[in-house]
């Protein structure tokens, strides 16, 4: 590739990565996603043990041991640079990441399409796009709020795949190898890649006859397994699988937590069943037919692309009867299908390569000309740059995330540093201020980060010890179902008290309380303490 083209990849993902940089600074906690809100206070707690006394799960760092340690020690690194300042540090990782994630989508479609330039450029712009995907799950990069360990995982996908192009009988095992190492900095998400990648291999040897053999095959995978070894050793030294607990609370708190559709596979994947989906299905359906009646020679690409996208939803649901059917038979407690489903995700990675090969394809039979090309992409990146106006609210796909969060807002890239900050920063501020550090507050999980004060009985906190600690998601379950239980309000908010919670931000008023502080509409109260 040229230095030209290397040129302009690296300068328009500048533009992007530095964009969000400029917009995020002087930002407070209030920017970031609930997962960082609970990935912080790890660190945090790292960084001082003496923290989080009372918390519900920052408390012990042993119960958040077995949680993703690559992209906790990338960010508590990089945050020691800026004075352990985790927005800062946050930020910086944002940038970094931004680059990254456009880079190597970039090369990864520049080799893929055989060096089409223009074709890989859009498409690495595409992929950044947020898209809000079944499970909860996320896939894009874009602010801050995007910035987690699956986000960072993204950014590192590529690099494998990449390495298949390279002309050595040894790529197999160093792409495994790749692949095993990027896994650790999110789990979940890696073995969605370890699954792409195995599956590629087998349907390019069997489907396409590409001359891998099963040996080398079973080195990639020996090599895979030696790259997650970090992941692999800490989930399950920090996990306890022995069923020393009443395994019927069990499932009433996890069920209580989760979602119901993560223990069905139908209402799982009835979510799939949307129109906004149909962006990444349809170019799958047009690519298997335009290929079969008219580019035959690329007709098995096709239909690998649309194989890998079928297995990847089909594979991780079969995991939840197959998780049930092991604990019944021996005796054990494996909590993990509930995290394996969310792979379904990687099911939308084909559609853009089909995307890509249908605007190939299409060009190539108008015999579209190069400048026709670059018009058509400068017309595309003006568009995501205002697709976050107001004009473009109702617009399908430009004024949905898929467009309007590849870019910032163009406005909040200039917005003063002091007009920034958000009611929650300003009440957390206050909090930091006049509330003692060793405070306990009700379910408002926001402070953790913000105040380093304890967090209790909240229901984010509790996705971490699902797996890091059951007998307190039980004795969880169990606390939130005794108040719910509690008619009188007066006698609800003795019971609080008396399991030491000091503090309770909420937008509603109650007279029962002593309010402590306001907000623009968020109030502090303070519990009484009995005598």
């Amino acid at each position: 590739m040229s230095k030209r083209y290397w040129a302009i990849a690296i300068i328009l993902n500048l533009i992007i990565a530095s964009s969000f940089f400029v917009k995020n600074i002087g930002v407070g906690y209030s920017a970031i996603s609930s997962d960082l809100q609970n990935i912080i206070p790890m660190c945090l707690k790292l960084d001082n043990p003496d923290l989080y006394k009372g918390d519900l799960f920052a408390d012990d760092i042993s119960n958040f041991k077995y949680y993703t340690p690559f992209f906790i020690s990338t960010l508590r690194e990089i945050s020691s640079w800026v004075n352990y300042d985790y927005i800062k540090g946050l930020n910086i990782l944002l940038f970094a990441t931004n680059l990254l994630y456009g880079l190597t989508w970039f090369f990864l479609f520049f080799k893929a399409f055989k060096n089409h330039f223009l074709l890989a450029v859009f498409l690495s712009v595409l992929v950044r796009g947020v898209v809000w995907l079944p499970g909860s799950e996320m896939w894009g990069i874009g602010d801050m709020w995007t910035m987690m360990p699956r986000t960072l995982y993204a950014a590192f996908l590529p690099l494998p795949f990449i390495v298949l192009f390279l002309k050595t009988e040894w790529k197999y095992i160093i792409g495994g190898l790749v692949l095993g190492i990027i896994l650790n900095f999110h789990p979940i998400s890696g073995l969605g890649g370890v699954l792409i990648w195995f599956l590629l291999l087998l349907l390019l040897k069997y489907l396409k006859k590409y001359k891998i053999s099963l040996f080398q095959i079973a080195l990639s995978l020996i090599a895979t397994v030696v790259g997650m070894l970090p992941f692999v050793v800490v989930y399950f030294t920090k996990t306890e699988i022995a069923l020393d607990y009443d395994p019927a609370l069990y499932q009433e708190a996890i069920r209580d937590r989760i979602a119901p559709f993560f223990f069905d596979t139908g209402l799982f994947l009835k979510q799939w069943l949307k129109v906004r989906y149909l962006f990444y299905l349809l170019p799958l359906i047009g690519l298997l037919c335009w290929t079969y009646f008219k580019y035959k020679e690329h007709f098995k690409n096709s239909l690998v692309l649309a194989l890998l996208s079928c297995l990847l939803v089909v594979i991780p649901t079969i995991s939840i009867p197959l998780e049930s059917l092991a604990n019944n038979l021996l005796g054990t407690n494996i909590r993990m299908s509930f995290q394996l489903v969310r792979i379904q995700k990687l099911a939308i990675l084909p559609g853009y390569f089909a995307i890509g090969y249908l605007i190939y394809f299409f060009s190539k039979s108008l015999n579209i000309s190069i400048r026709f090309g670059q018009i058509a992409l400068v017309f595309y990146l003006l568009i995501i740059v205002f697709s976050s106006e107001n004009i473009f609210n109702n617009v399908p796909l430009i004024g949905d995330d898929i467009s309007r969060d590849i870019f910032p807002k163009t406005a909040t890239i200039f917005t003063p540093v002091e007009s920034k900050q958000a009611r929650f920063d300003m009440i957390s501020n206050y909090i930091n201020e006049h509330i003692p550090e060793d405070a306990v507050f009700y379910r408002t999980f926001f402070f953790r980060p913000s105040t380093k004060r304890s967090v209790a009985l909240d229901g984010k906190g509790a996705s971490i010890i699902i797996e890091g600690n059951p007998k307190k998601l039980i004795d969880w379950y169990l606390k939130r179902k005794k108040i719910a239980s509690i008619n009188s309000e007066i006698e609800k908010y003795a019971y609080i008290s008396s399991l030491g919670i000091d503090y309770w931000l909420t937008k509603d008023e109650i007279f029962l309380l002593e309010k402590v502080h306001e907000v623009n509409g968020l109030f502090l109260y303070k519990f009484p303490k009995n005598d």
